[in-house]
């Protein structure tokens, strides 16, 4: 697993009295937090895991991976902002989740521009559009056609600030009227994808690739077309029109 900063979008978190001023010298003096918004598992969960891997020895310390679950992500964005300022306690997150904190609740509990600094980027994806296995849509189109056909009974699975963004955008582009369903994690929906209880569903990619890979669903369409991993999909026709709006930031 390769993750390049230059590229990245991966929003490398810590408290803004923290990482510049909390002496460079012997840091780190204790060991070190990483949070992560999301569910053990899920993309940002792995990423954060590899990471912390890598740094454990170069720096010879611990490093404690803590998954701080729900909210869209603000319980771990409040728990990070009240921890101690010493750079010691880094949130791993998506720049999305961050930025719809303060649009999808009245009153966040913290104010982001203020409360976390960035830190480096560490990964850039797509979302991906997925349906079951068994699904007889192979392509974007044919699965347009699928979902206006079910009208107001067809469904989709969303688990992510990002995820909901780009169904929304799908739904407006292509005309259709499907009811979103929210998960507390993408993998939550692999079974009623499965079993045709959702219709399709929006993923990271880093979750995707392997599930895809797995043989446990097929990927429709991704929000970049430059996504360097197998082409094992048909149809990256969303790209273009999502790209610029609902791309991932994990």
């Amino acid at each position: 697993m390769r993750f390049s900063v230059r590229s990245a979008a991966a929003v490398f978190a810590v408290l803004v009295a923290g990482s510049p001023h909390a002496g460079a010298q012997t840091f780190p003096s204790l060991d070190v937090h990483f949070v992560v918004g999301f569910a053990a598992g899920s993309g940002p969960d792995t990423i954060a895991r590899f990471v912390a891997e890598k740094m454990r020895g170069k720096l010879n310390r611990t490093i404690i991976v803590e998954n701080k679950v729900g909210a869209i992500g603000n319980i771990a964005t409040e728990y990070v902002a009240r921890a101690k300022p010493d750079g010691h306690t880094l949130y791993i997150t998506g720049g999305n989740a961050l930025a719809a904190s303060g649009h999808l609740f009245k009153n966040p509990p913290v104010d982001v521009s203020k409360a976390v600094e960035l830190v480096a980027t560490l990964s850039r994806q797509p979302v991906m559009l997925v349906v079951g296995p068994n699904s007889p849509a192979k392509t974007l189109p044919e699965l347009t056609a699928l979902i206006k056909a079910k009208g107001d009974k067809a469904a989709y699975g969303t688990a992510f600030p990002s995820a909901r963004v780009a169904g929304a955008m799908y739904k407006k582009l292509a005309n259709i009227n499907a009811t979103e369903v929210q998960y507390r994690t993408s993998k939550d929906w692999v079974n009623d994808l499965t079993s045709g209880a959702v219709d399709f569903a929006f993923i990271d990619a880093t979750s995707g690739v392997g599930l895809a890979t797995e043989g446990r669903l097929r990927v429709i369409a991704l929000t970049r077309s430059h996504f360097p991993a197998p082409i094992f999909w048909a149809d990256i026709a969303l790209a273009a029109a999502l790209s610029a709006i609902a791309g991932i930031w994990i």
